[in-house]
Parts: C-alpha cells; sequence; structure tokens
C-alpha cells in the first residue's frame, strides 16, 4: 500500500471513534451531556488528549519499530503482563462489536418497531465477508465514510436548531448516565482512554505507511479538528430536545420528530458508522489473534467466524446498557496502558538524543 498523508490518517482516526456510540448521541451523552456545562470542558480536554496520545503513539511505533499494542506498553520482556495488555485488547475490540450489534437491533427496533435480531444476523454475516479482506481497505473505506458522518450530523444539529430552537428549555434527566462517571473530567479521560485502547490495533498498521513524522502529528490535531465540532453539534440538539436522551439511539429519535424522511436518511448514516466500526475492530481481533496463534493463518476465515457469532449473541443485550458498562471499565485500563506508552516513548526518545550527543 502507498503511503498516506496527514488528512488520510485524520479520516482513519476519526473512523475508529465515530462509531455507533458516538454518532447516535449515546455516548456523547452519557460521557458528557449529562454533566451540562462541564460537559464543554470535558469535550476540549478530550479533544487535547486524543491529539496528544495520537502523536505519542505513532511516534514510538516509527522510533521502536514497535507493531503491537503489548510491546508499546510495556518496554521490558514482561510476558505475562504483555499478554494480559493484549487480551483485554483483545476483549475490547470484541466488546465493541457486540456493542455495534446491538446498535443494529435498536436501530430496526427504533425505525421499524419490531424486533432487530434479523437485522443484526445479517448485519454480522455483511461484517464477516467485509473481514476476510483484511485491513488494506480500512483506509480507503473510512476515507470515504467519515466525511459523510461528519458533515451528516452537523447538518443535522442544524436541522435541530432551527426545528426545536423556539423551545422553551427543559433541563435534561441526569439520571440517563453510567455509574461509573461521575464528572466530567473522568468522562473525558475514559472517553479518549477506550477509544484509543480499541483503535490502536487500526492505528499501528497506519503507522507503518505514514509519509512523515510531520503527517502524524498534522493527522491527529485534524481528526481532533474533525471530532469536537461534531461532538459538540450532537450535544446542542439533545439539550434542544431533552425527551430523547432515554431512548437507545437518542440522534436518530431526534432526526425522526424533525421529519421522517430525516429519520430514515439517519438511520442509514448510523448503519454506516456501526459497520464502519464493527469491521475495524474484527479485523483487529483477527490479526491479533493470527499473531498470538500462526496456526491460524492458515485458515483466517476461522477466527472472523467465531468473532462475528459472538458479536450476534453479545448484541442481544440493550445497546445503551452495554455502552455504559463496557466503555467506563476499559477506559480506566486503557489510561493505564496509555500512561505505559507515554512513558516509553518519552525513555525511547531521552535515548536516541543521549546516542546522538555520542
Amino acid at each position: 500500500m502507498r503511503e498516506i498523508g496527514a488528512w488520510r490518517l485524520a479520516f482513519v482516526y476519526a473512523g475508529c471513534f465515530l462509531g455507533a456510540g458516538y454518532v447516535s448521541g449515546q455516548e456523547m451523552w452519557q460521557f458528557f451531556g449529562v454533566f451540562g456545562i462541564g460537559g464543554v470542558w470535558g469535550l476540549m480536554l478530550a479533544a487535547v488528549l486524543q491529539a496528544f496520545f495520537c502523536i505519542v503513539l505513532l511516534s514510538l511505533v516509527r522510533m521502536g519499530n514497535i507493531f503491537e499494542i503489548d510491546r508499546a506498553a510495556v518496554r521490558r520482556d514482561r510476558r505475562v503482563l504483555r499478554a494480559m495488555i493484549s487480551s483485554a485488547q483483545l476483549l475490547l475490540l470484541v466488546g465493541v462489536s457486540v456493542i455495534m450489534s446491538a446498535g443494529v437491533g435498536a436501530l430496526t427496533e427504533q425505525v421499524l418497531g419490531q424486533g432487530g435480531t434479523v437485522a443484526s444476523a445479517l448485519f454480522c454475516a455483511l461484517v464477516f465477508l467485509a473481514a476476510l479482506r483484511g485491513i488494506r481497505g480500512l483506509v480507503s473505506v473510512f476515507s470515504l465514510t467519515v466525511p459523510l458522518l461528519v458533515a451528516a450530523s452537523l447538518t443535522l444539529a442544524a436541522f435541530a436548531v432551527l426545528h426545536f430552537g423556539g423551545r422553551p428549555y427543559t433541563p435534561a434527566p441526569q439520571d440517563a448516565g453510567s455509574p461509573l462517571l461521575s464528572h466530567w473530567s473522568i468522562g473525558a479521560v475514559l472517553f479518549v482512554s477506550y477509544n484509543l485502547f480499541g483503535s490502536i490495533a487500526v492505528l499501528i498498521p497506519t503507522a507503518r505507511i505514514l509519509r512523515d513524522r510531520r503527517a502524524a502529528r498534522r493527522g491527529a490535531v485534524l481528526a481532533a479538528a474533525m471530532l469536537f465540532p461534531v461532538a459538540v453539534a450532537i450535544l446542542i440538539s439533545l439539550h434542544l430536545a431533552p425527551e430523547t436522551v432515554r431512548q437507545e439511539l437518542p440522534m436518530l429519535a431526534l432526526a425522526q420528530m424533525i421529519h421522517p424522511a430525516v429519520g430514515k436518511a439517519f438511520a442509514f448514516l448510523l448503519l454506516v458508522a456501526m459497520f464502519g466500526t464493527a469491521l475495524s475492530c474484527v479485523v483487529a481481533a483477527q490479526g491479533d489473534l493470527v499473531r498470538r496463534f500462526p496456526p491460524l493463518s492458515r485458515h483466517p476465515a476461522l477466527p472472523v467466524l467465531v468473532l462475528v457469532v459472538i458479536s450476534f449473541v453479545g448484541g442481544l443485550f440493550g445497546f445503551g446498557d452495554l455502552i455504559g458498562w463496557i466503555y467506563p471499565i476499559f477506559g480506566y485500563l486503557g489510561f493505564a496502558v496509555l500512561c505505559a506508552i507515554v512513558a516509553h516513548e518519552r525513555h525511547l526518545r531521552r535515548a536516541q538524543k543521549e546516542g546522538e550527543k555520542l
């Protein structure tokens, strides 16, 4: 694959974040919206942390020629600790793909008013077929879908302001958040942590084909610049129609309130977001399994099949409930991993400077 620049990296990075939880508003509300004005401060903190950790990670990969999360987080040869981190990331990837499957079921119920089990099964079958092509197509997929999702989210927010802007203000329910998120700063840190923890398996391979270090920095900043206004637009929309936050897919409920046609169009975009996220998680998890168990390389379809079956079965649980528990739990673990990656990168940078002096 040819080298990529800052914009294509930004699309990949943003695509890892712009899943069903983000675009639907469920994730934005639980991590930021419930804190009112504090959520805005949380969003700004999250944007800074997103760019910082991405730059550090890509710098570490290029300096140390490191392409596995366990080696990136654990500098010394601690096999048990490395295995624990690698296993935790695999669990998160599977958990996110489960959430995407649950999201398809919730979307089907919300749009068609009937059970989404069949829709989730078809969705998982499509993910299985696409995942067989591996990671090569992810950059191209995100380059197409991310601009579409950003533009659609901002457009829907503009419609929401026009449609609901004249309504008297009604405080949104504050009990619709996760009990694991007690403050906006915790929400911001955990939001970045679990998203990056789950995205590392996709971001590390892209570091191999980055044009230069400057592209890494510009790409990280561009991605944050795309994600931040989308998040603000979603929170403004939900505060204008607070009755939607108790729905499994709040932004879809808001779109349906504006006009049925708008609801159907946004439902399609949600499916696009879910598909991209589920595909990236399954491909990354399959690559990790093949790396850890080389005999699987002779049967690459087998781990993909197992992963999508688990996604389907796990997705039978509630979408919002899964987000409120799985994401924060892995956020705490992911923050520790990200701190270890920062320490490793700083160590390599110091060693490189000392070597230059000699």
